[in-house]
């Protein structure tokens, strides 16, 4: 197993966690493409998928989250287009494949959060998309 150095990138302070990490990412991608014969990935981290993609090379997703979170994830891309309003909008229960119907107040933070306008939305249809 080997290193890469990666330049140092600047970005705005006022940008939230998950914005900052999702654009951390997207900006190191290019650095990388010399260095690896394969990627493991946290699941945050799937656009570096596209990155071994070119290079040819194996991806793996390690996910720490359970088991729901992860069904949660995969379904995403469908709710986004399912649900037309913003989870804190939701009249009823929000149903996932795998899960018991959640109250849309029991969402985790990155969903109940996620509106439809925000940057973080297309990182987490993008990650749940990786056909890694």
């Amino acid at each position: 197993m080997a290193t890469a150095r990666t330049p140092l990138l600047s970005l705005r302070p006022q940008l939230s966690v998950e914005e900052f990490i999702a654009r951390y990412i997207q900006l190191h991608a290019p650095h990388v493409r010399d260095a690896v014969a394969a990627l493991v990935l946290d699941m945050f981290a799937a656009p570096m998928v596209d990155v071994a993609r070119d290079l040819g090379v194996p991806s793996y997703v390690f996910m720490s989250s359970t088991s729901a979170m992860l069904a949660l994830m995969l379904h995403l891309p469908v709710l986004h287009e399912r649900v037309t309003v913003e989870f804190d909008e939701v009249d009823g229960n929000v149903d996932v494949p795998g899960l018991p119907p959640l109250p849309p107040e029991s969402m985790p933070c990155r969903a109940r959060w996620w509106t439809r306008r925000a940057p973080t939305t297309r990182v987490c249809i993008t990650i749940s998309m990786s056909g890694t």
